[in-house]
């Protein structure tokens, strides 16, 4: 799993790139070349941040870096008051 991935499905909860895109505000393939390739760029760590910040979500910037193990206090994503 690489960090992209691994923020987007335990982080922040989304199933799919394209939710997370959506979320983000890139497309789908710019989720998909994170996860392949393994680099975030700045522009798509700063939406995470952001989106991690409007979401009440605790950032860790290692995340960008390094995929916590299984053990590490990683947050569990959040539903969204309706």
């Amino acid at each position: 799993m690489t960090p992209a991935s691994h923020i987007r499905r335990n982080v922040f909860g989304c199933a799919t790139q394209q939710a997370f895109a959506d979320l983000l505000g890139v497309t789908q393939a710019t989720v998909s070349r994170w996860e392949v390739d393994g680099f975030i760029s700045r522009r798509g760590q700063k939406a995470m941040r952001a989106a991690a910040s409007s979401r009440g979500i605790a950032w860790d910037d290692r995340w960008l870096f390094i995929v916590p193990a299984a053990n590490d206090d990683a947050p569990v994503a959040r539903e969204e008051a309706a």
